[in-house]
């Protein structure tokens, strides 16, 4: 090749190399961002919307509403005073010091007062931080479609942010104080987080939820909060759902049961059982559980068979030298007498949901997926089959096999 032309093709490659290393075009300093870290909804009051300024839309020119305004609260990210280390935790020392800055807004969607509430700040607003959203349980019974849509479209938002609902007001939960953490947002981040890996709550954060209220064969649940002495926070239960609204709620120990039908593998929820023939409690521990789940279709109706298996401990008895357990038919007689309570509670645990109507276990997709022309001639739809849920049999399994008795046997 000519070294004339050589060297004009050399120039035009790196020419077009230039053009193709743009650089960060659309950078943006973390200092110019206000980073959300949580957000809560609640139901708006009478006070409050009058109060609302005309900043999207003007005052009464359009109907309020069929399920009233909401009132969205954000916990902003204050540059610098995020705590870096153990060190650094524990309650704010001062309110200028305070490691967060909490706004509000009115709006008729989530993206009208996110809106209304970006006009109170400099900085754009970023959710790319965003770990919980807590809902209220007076907007969850309403429907969650709007707020669904939102954060679905919202590329910012990470499918791994927990959503819960709070027993009261939402905002109460992201105001709250604890004595542990200076950022409530982390602290109730912590709290889900360390509920998976303690065995109490089942790891199903937000993509979960959407799938499994999108699926035909299944509803969703979301971990149920509530504030107590205005600075803890308690898990106490789950809300299920029927499609995007709240049906309805659990209480605590709930929680194991569902995890147990679904063949969580984790354990950590402990129960008091009394020894047969005896009126002495004993506290037993599951620590791993095993579910198998096989379905058939009898008489044009679905059947399902459920068969748990549990290994635990027995972590404490009430009385010293009443129960022997260093006796294999001890033990043998306890396996049992924990197997038929734990039958009867899962019987009635699924009696209960299929009564609502709401199929948190997502039996249905597993007749979708075992039994595809039975769903296309007989179900078609997640309304349909709710209705054949309500009536489905269920045989449920038990297996309760005990490894650790204690440090000592009487």
């Amino acid at each position: 090749m000519h070294p004339l032309v050589r060297r004009w093709v050399l120039l035009c490659i790196g020419i077009v190399m230039l053009l193709t290393l743009t650089s960060c075009w659309d950078r943006r300093e973390i200092e110019e961002r206000a980073v959300v870290l949580a957000i809560s909804i609640d139901k708006a009051t009478d006070e409050e919307v009058r109060a609302k300024e005309e900043i999207s839309h003007l005052i009464n020119e359009f109907p309020p509403p069929e399920t009233g305004f909401i009132k969205l609260t954000a916990q902003i990210a204050v540059p610098g005073r995020i705590p870096l280390g153990p060190s650094e935790g524990g309650g704010a020392s001062s309110p200028s010091m305070e490691p967060v800055w909490i706004l509000s807004a009115i709006g008729y969607t989530v993206d009208d007062a996110l809106v209304t509430l970006q006009q109170e700040l400099a900085d754009r607003l970023f959710y790319g931080h965003l770990r919980i959203i807590v809902i209220s349980e007076e907007i969850a019974k309403d429907g969650l479609d709007n707020i669904n849509d939102y954060f679905r479209r919202n590329p910012q938002i990470r499918r791994l942010t927990w959503l819960v609902v709070s027993e009261g007001m939402a905002a109460d939960l992201i105001n709250a104080s604890p004595e542990l953490e200076r950022v409530p947002a982390l602290y109730l981040l912590a709290t889900m987080d360390h509920a998976v890996e303690l065995g109490k709550f089942p790891n199903e954060f937000l993509g979960k939820f959407w799938t499994k209220i999108s699926n035909l064969g299944s509803d969703g649940f979301l971990p149920y909060i509530k504030v107590k002495d205005e600075e803890n926070i308690q898990l106490a239960g789950l809300a299920y759902f029927q499609g995007d609204k709240m049906i309805g709620k659990t209480n605590p120990i709930e929680i194991g049961v569902l995890m147990a039908i679904v063949g969580v593998p984790s354990g950590g929820y402990s129960v008091l059982t009394p020894y047969p023939d005896e009126s002495h409690p004993v506290l037993f521990r599951t620590t791993h559980r095993q579910t198998n789940i096989t379905t058939e279709i009898k008489n044009g109706r679905p059947e399902f068979t459920i068969d748990v298996a549990l290994e635990g401990s027995i972590d404490e008895k009430l009385k010293e030298g009443i129960i022997q357990f260093d006796r294999q038919s001890t033990v043998q007689a306890f396996q049992e007498e924990v197997e038929q309570r734990a039958k009867k509670t899962y019987e009635k645990f699924i009696a209960k949901m299929q009564q609502e109507e709401s199929d948190i276990f997502g039996f249905g997709e597993y007749i979708r997926a075992k039994h595809p022309s039975y769903w296309r001639q007989s179900v078609h739809s997640s309304d349909h089959w709710r209705s054949i849920f309500k009536d489905a049999k269920m045989n449920i399994q038990v297996t309760v096999k005990v490894r650790l008795v204690g440090m000592k046997a009487n």
